[in-house]
């Protein structure tokens, strides 16, 4: 079966990859329209967001395999990076005086996560599985990068697991599949944690 390489909702062979970073780099939408008719209740509300820290603070290993939910990894990225920070600033075009409101909530998120980060360790149960050929299509997916070391890969799951569509047909059949990586070149010294979906059609 030809195996080839694909990012995100490519769909152009029978077996493609999809990918998705796991670990907390996600883009923010931005809504120019909102930006520029509600700007400063939108800053209000993002501050009032990354200071909802107990998520963070609770966070426990011994009783979680979770970090924090989905829609809060953008946040802990900008906490600890300064540099994704400054692009998510340029990208919704934060103003400095809005940005001043911002900082002080995303250093003391920072502070929070530098502590509780370190503690956290992927579940062994994302690499319980091996196959050469599916780890080779995913590490296929990031980037290319010679800063990047690749520490882990593997799948959560032997057999393909299937999606049926809105009526009970089968879509496609999958098996998800986990990268841990370290990137010397980023401006934070923690390691990501990539998910990625290996799909036959």
């Amino acid at each position: 079966m030809k195996r080839s390489y694909f990012w995100l909702k490519t769909q152009t062979s029978a077996l493609r990859c999809i990918t998705m970073l796991f670990a907390f780099i996600f883009p923010l939408p931005t809504n120019p329209v909102f930006a520029q008719a509600k700007i400063d209740a939108r800053t209000e509300i993002i501050r009032d967001e990354v200071n909802k820290k107990k998520e963070v603070e609770a966070f426990d290993p011994a009783t979680s395999s979770k970090f924090v939910e989905r829609g809060f990894k953008d946040w802990v990225l900008f906490s600890v990076s300064k540099r994704a920070r400054r692009e998510y600033y340029e990208q919704d075009k934060f103003t400095p005086t809005q940005q001043d409101v911002l900082d002080p909530a995303f250093d003391s998120l920072g502070e929070a996560v530098s502590g509780k980060l370190a503690m956290y360790k992927p579940s062994p149960r994302y690499f319980a599985f091996r196959s050469p050929a599916d780890e080779t299509l995913m590490t296929g997916q990031l980037r290319p990068s010679s800063t990047r070391k690749i520490l882990k890969t593997g799948l959560a799951q032997a057999n393909w697991e299937i999606y049926k569509d809105s009526i009970g047909l089968p879509s496609y059949r999958f098996k998800r599949g986990y990268i841990l990586a370290k990137d010397s070149a980023d401006d934070h010294p923690f390691c990501k944690l990539y998910y990625i979906s290996v799909v036959q059609d």
